[in-house]
C-alpha cells in the first residue's frame, strides 16, 4: 500500500524505542450480534457517534477505550449479509475488541506490548499461545528481517529469519512455499493472529506490522476476510462499509489530529 504525503501528516521519532505520545480518537466500540453482526457503533473522544449496519441482534457488546488507546488494525470475517461474522480491533494497550456472532469461526490473537515487536511464536498441538516479544531498541531496527511459511489445505509452517541470521520454524515442511516476504530495516511484527483447526498450524496466519503491511498464510479452507494495519504513526479513526463488506478505513495521526486524516481500502 502507498499512502500519500505521510511523512506530513505525522512526524516520527528518530529514536524508536521511546513511544509516541498517544491521544485517541475512538471512546467506545459497541454492537449488536447475532448469528452475525447486526450493526457496529464508533463513539469519539469529541461526542460525535458513527453507526453501521441496522437494527436487530440478541447481544450487546460494548468497550471503552482509554484516552491514550489508539485502534492499530482492523479485522472483518465477511459473509454475504449483515456487518460479516466478526469484527476485530486491535489496540495500542494489547486488547482485542471482538465483536462476533454464533457464526465466527475460532481465532487466536496477540498484540505486542506498546514498544515491543514480535520476535517469535509459542505453540501447542498447532494452537498459538503467545507470542516472544522484544523491547524495541534505541536504533528503531526491526529484528524479523524476513517471514516465510507453507500451506495447503491449511498452514503446514511459517517461519521468521532474523536479522542475524537465525531461522525460527514452527510448524512441518509440507505444502507449497510461500513468501519469503522481507521487512523494511525499521519495520517490525506488532500482531499476530491465527485461524484455527484441529491439525497443522490451523487454516490462516496473519502478521500485521508497523509499516501497515499485512502478511497472509491462508490455507485452501482459509474462510474470506478483509483486514488493514495502520502504519506507526496513525491510528484508525474510522470504517466504512458498502453494503456488508468492511472496504475502507480512515486514518488519522496517532497524536489524534482528526483534521488530517487519510482513506485506505482494506486487503
Amino acid at each position: 500500500w502507498l499512502y500519500p504525503d505521510l511523512a506530513d501528516m505525522v512526524s516520527l521519532p528518530s529514536d524508536m524505542s521511546q513511544p509516541l505520545e498517544l491521544k485517541g480518537v475512538v471512546k467506545r466500540i459497541s454492537g449488536l450480534s447475532g448469528a452475525a453482526i447486526d450493526s457496529v457503533q464508533l463513539r469519539m473522544w469529541d461526542g460525535s457517534k458513527h453507526f453501521h449496519g441496522a437494527k436487530g441482534g440478541e447481544t450487546h457488546k460494548e468497550y471503552s477505550l482509554q484516552d491514550d488507546e489508539i485502534i492499530l488494525a482492523v479485522m472483518q470475517e465477511t459473509r454475504g449479509h449483515y456487518l460479516g461474522n466478526c469484527l476485530t480491533f486491535y489496540t495500542s494497550r494489547s486488547r482485542t475488541i471482538i465483536l462476533q456472532g454464533r457464526d465466527a469461526k475460532r481465532r487466536q490473537r496477540f498484540v505486542a506490548p506498546k514498544g515491543c515487536q514480535v520476535v517469535g511464536l509459542q505453540f501447542e498441538d498447532g494452537k498459538l499461545i503467545g507470542l516472544i516479544t522484544e523491547r524495541m531498541t534505541g536504533s528503531g531496527g526491526g529484528q524479523v528481517e524476513e517471514i516465510g511459511g507453507r500451506n495447503g489445505y491449511a498452514v503446514d509452517m511459517v517461519w521468521f529469519k532474523l536479522r542475524g541470521g537465525e531461522v525460527r520454524s514452527y510448524g512441518e515442511p509440507n505444502g507449497t512455499e510461500q513468501g519469503p516476504y522481507r521487512l523494511a530495516n525499521d519495520e517490525y511484527v506488532v500482531i499476530v493472529e491465527q485461524g484455527l483447526r484441529d491439525a497443522f498450524l490451523g487454516n490462516s496466519m496473519v502478521f500485521y506490522t508497523s509499516a501497515g503491511q499485512v502478511i497472509s498464510f491462508l490455507g485452501m479452507e482459509a474462510c474470506p476476510t478483509r483486514r488493514m494495519a495502520a502504519p506507526l504513526g496513525m491510528q484508525v479513526c474510522g470504517i466504512e462499509f458498502t453494503g456488508s463488506h468492511l472496504d475502507r478505513a480512515v486514518l488519522c495521526p496517532a497524536s489524534g489530529n482528526t483534521s488530517e486524516t487519510s482513506t485506505i481500502s482494506m486487503s
